[in-house]
Order: C-alpha cells, then sequence, then structure tokens
C-alpha cells in the first residue's frame, strides 16, 4: 500500500511539473509574440506616418493574418481603414472600420469613422446609431464630457435636419447640461 501511494504521489507530483512547464513554455512564446506583434506594429505605423502607405498596409495586414482575433489585429485593421480612408476608397474603409469593431466592439474610434462614412453619405439613422455606440463606449470608459459634446451636437445637428425637433432639442439640452463651464458652447 506506501509503494502504491508513493507510485502515486510521484506520478501527481510530475504531473505537476509537466503541466507547470508547458504553461511556462506557453506563457514564454506568448510573450514573444507579443513583443513580435509590437514590434510589426510599429514598424507598419511607421510606414504609415512615412505615408508608405502600400507598404504599411501589407504589414498591418500580415499582422492580422499571423495574430488573428487579438488586440493587434484589431489596431491593424483600424489603420487599414485609415489608410483606405486618405487613399479615397470610401467603400474599403467602411469594410475595415466594421472588421475592427468586430475584433474590438470597445474601439470607439472606429465606430467613430463609421458614423462618419454614413453621415457624409446622408445615412443618418446608420451614423446616429455609430455616434450613440462612441457615446455609450465614452461613457464606459468614464471619459471627459468634452469628448461626448460634438458627438451629441452631430447627432442633434442630423435630427434637426430630418426635422425630428423635439429628439434634437433632447440632445442640444444634453451639451449645455454638459458644459458647465460654457467652453463648448460659447464657441459657438
Amino acid at each position: 500500500m506506501i509503494r502504491k501511494n508513493n507510485i502515486f504521489s510521484i506520478l501527481i507530483f510530475l504531473g505537476i511539473v509537466l503541466v507547470s512547464t508547458i504553461i511556462f513554455a506557453e506563457g514564454a512564446a506568448s510573450s514573444k509574440d507579443n513583443a513580435d506583434v509590437q514590434e510589426q506594429y510599429y514598424i507598419a505605423v511607421k510606414h504609415f506616418r512615412d505615408r508608405e502607405y502600400k507598404i504599411a498596409l501589407e504589414e498591418f495586414s500580415n499582422i492580422i493574418n499571423n495574430y488573428p482575433k487579438t488586440e493587434a489585429a484589431a489596431k491593424a485593421q483600424y489603420m487599414i481603414g485609415e489608410i483606405y480612408s486618405i487613399q479615397d476608397k470610401p467603400e474599403e474603409a467602411l469594410s475595415a472600420y466594421k472588421k475592427t469593431v468586430e475584433l474590438d466592439p470597445a474601439n470607439d474610434a472606429a465606430w467613430r469613422s463609421i458614423g462618419e462614412f454614413y453621415e457624409e453619405r446622408k445615412k443618418y439613422d446608420e451614423a446616429v446609431e455609430a455616434y450613440k455606440k462612441v457615446i455609450s463606449l465614452i461613457a464606459q470608459n468614464k471619459k471627459p464630457d468634452q469628448e461626448v459634446i460634438p458627438l451629441y451636437e452631430k447627432i442633434a445637428d442630423i435630427l434637426l435636419d430630418r426635422r425630428k425637433y423635439e429628439e434634437a432639442l433632447g440632445y442640444y439640452n444634453q451639451i449645455l447640461i454638459l458644459d458647465k463651464d460654457h467652453r463648448y458652447t460659447s464657441r459657438r
């Protein structure tokens, strides 16, 4: 009986060592992967800043292909949208922004870009929904009210143009409530 317990204890110990080794190795590999993807991302951003959009597009695409469903992939996807936007390819930009929010639903920059796309094309219902999503995300992250005010104004202006006066008035009133120091409304 003692031998069986010792053998069982040794097997449990070896199992723990094996699992710990695997976890440590995976952690080291993911740490290396994380460093690699960060380096690739910064290289791609450098090409973007240098206006080498073709190279940047390739680099960002490589990140998405090599590290799918990661934060880096979402950031790379957003940057692809920015490249397409600069290159005046709005449909491709919108597609990239939508892929961004699929990977990272809390990416307020992508939602804002989606709203702007729809607003420019007079698809006001879609624009308002995207802007409301941005406001919701900003509120969740407890960002300053000053960041929300321009979005409320965009929504209010769209609603006013569509003759939805009462709803627009609600957003204009929200601006007045949030702009306690009149920093925003005094510029108008």
